[in-house]
């Protein structure tokens, strides 16, 4: 048997070594909800990674899942590596951290982010469809008229 001092000499270690002992979701006041869209599911999974909870829903809120600034703040680091955005420290302590307060976060700051000109010249592109098009478009889209 290896000595933790040997094995677990710095932060990411123990990082790893701690996710590693994944746990269930503990009782809380929110029932389990499962993630609605993608985005939803990659936070929780961001979320799951970071606390290392196998199950994660929409409305746990982090902190009762076992969170504390630091991991909060890793939290934050990650999404501004995976959405290239950057969200405010404050949204950690003024809302309630949950999985779809997160996506809410995550949407909103890319919206204020797209510029301005690129959605001009979409819609431009849509209002040039005809009716038939946007149908067509919109039945592929769904899947729909596919037999």
């Amino acid at each position: 048997m290896t000595s933790i001092a040997a094995e677990l000499y710095d932060a990411e270690r123990i990082h790893k070594w701690a996710t590693a002992q994944t746990r269930t979701r503990p009782r809380l006041k929110a029932d389990f909800a499962e993630p609605r869209t993608s985005l939803e599911r990659q936070l929780a999974e961001m979320c799951s990674d970071l606390l290392g909870i196998d199950r994660i829903g929409i409305n746990d809120n982090f902190f009762e899942l076992g969170g504390h600034s630091l991991l909060a703040t890793q939290l934050l680091s990650r999404l501004r590596g995976e959405f290239q955005i950057d969200l405010s420290p404050r949204l950690l302590f003024t809302a309630d951290l949950t999985v779809a307060e997160l996506a809410k976060a995550v949407v909103k700051r890319q919206a204020k982010e797209v510029d301005g000109e690129e959605i001009a010249q979409i819609l431009r592109t849509v209002e040039e469809l005809s009716d038939d098009e946007v149908r067509a478009l919109l039945s592929a889209k769904t899947g729909e008229g596919s037999d």
